[in-house]
């Protein structure tokens, strides 16, 4: 008997097995314009590679990292992210009131509107609404 939990699990894993190895061949593809910072010993790019590949490059908060290598790869990052959280969404959705979800979706925008209008770092800005 299938479970809803594996249910998610096999959906995640048949999303990463539709999507990763497009990443990887651009990610391939996009080496030899980062070749010169890879061959130096500089351990950021590196860093920023093991990133990358492991497709957590947007939950970094630097320019630098969640647009590097294949720069539209942040897109599948956060793809990823919001594919683990949104059985826990599903179920706290199912559970709540309207008033609940409302006061959520409120809190939220709020929050959102507040960094992007006080905020003195347009790149936190930036990642924290559009990444």
């Amino acid at each position: 008997m299938m479970t809803k939990k594996n249910s998610a699990k096999n959906q995640i894993l048949k999303t990463i097995r539709k999507c990763y190895p497009l990443h990887l061949l651009t990610f391939l593809m996009a080496i030899p314009f980062s070749i010169k910072t890879l061959i130096k010993p500089n351990i950021k790019a590196w860093i920023f590679a093991v990133v990358n590949l492991s497709l957590m490059q947007s939950w970094v908060p630097k320019t630098s990292v969640y647009f590097s290598y294949n720069a539209a790869s942040w897109y599948l990052s956060t793809y990823l992210f919001l594919m683990f959280i949104s059985p826990l969404i599903v179920r706290y959705l199912k559970q709540a009131s309207s008033k609940q979800i409302l006061f959520l979706l409120t809190a939220t925008f709020s929050i959102e509107f507040v960094i992007v209008l006080f905020s003195n770092n347009q790149n936190f800005a930036h990642w924290i609404i559009y990444i």
